[in-house]
């Protein structure tokens, strides 16, 4: 990945990490309920690197994938500590859902259907 995207990523994550925790708006919407698991919708380069920083700063994370074999190999080296799910069961496995697919074309839509949008609606 490069440099600048890399930096991006790190900065995205650190402030979804502190948002998730600390928002007020977070807190009334959960109750007081600590956001401990974050799903990931979208396996890309992007996706994997939330997923990597969420796992370093304590989370649980599930990252899902219309294909999760195809991600056994990158999960390995976590092992097990990062899941590879559907976006379906990604989605109802967490706490805040974090959307990383491409904007452009179908794949987002489709990734939102695939998780179900009535589980997308109750998650922060």
């Amino acid at each position: 990945m490069p440099p600048v995207i890399h930096f991006r990523v790190i900065k995205i994550y650190k402030r979804l990490s502190k948002c998730l925790n600390n928002s007020y708006i977070g807190k009334q919407r959960l109750g007081i309920m600590k956001i401990e698991r974050i799903g990931i919708i979208g396996s890309g380069a992007v996706g994997k690197a939330l997923a990597e920083g969420f796992h370093k700063l304590g989370y649980h994370v599930t990252i899902g994938s219309r294909d999760p074999g195809k991600l056994t190999d990158w999960a390995d080296k976590f092992k097990g500590s990062i899941q590879t799910e559907t976006f379906e069961n990604a989605a109802q496995q967490s706490d805040a859902i974090v959307l990383a697919t491409r904007w452009a074309g179908k794949a987002t839509r489709q990734a939102i259907v695939m998780a179900g949008k009535k589980t997308l609606r109750v998650k922060l």
